[in-house]
């Protein structure tokens, strides 16, 4: 006679739940100035810190609940490289407040 073994089969277990990815918010960031903004769920995610109205906007346009992990990851690449090209265009930006006044500075001396 053969019996059922005693252990229960593998599909009967609990299988973990599938959390849907979705951004997460998470603030106190940089002496509590910045928020950061990564994927849950486990693995590495990427993540992008910044200030809270900008984080705000990233969480706004999160995709939609349900959209595959990949979405959310090339998301917040995007994001970003979009915060990283304005924090560029900022630096450039003060770089050349900087010299213009630098320039005004030595027309100011020469008279």
């Amino acid at each position: 006679a053969s019996h059922p073994s005693s252990h229960p089969s593998a599909s009967s277990r609990m299988p973990h739940p599938i959390v849907p990815s979705a951004l997460v918010l998470q603030k106190g960031h940089n002496y509590g100035k910045d928020h950061r903004v990564r994927i849950n769920g486990q693995g590495p995610t990427p993540s992008i810190v910044g200030p809270p109205a900008v984080m705000a906007l990233v969480m706004a346009g999160q995709p939609a609940a349900g959209s595959p992990r990949e979405e959310f990851i090339e998301y917040l690449h995007a994001a970003k490289e979009e915060q990283a090209a304005k924090k560029e265009e900022e630096r450039a930006a003060k770089k050349g407040e900087r010299a213009a006044k630098k320039d005004e500075e030595r027309a100011a001396k020469k008279d």
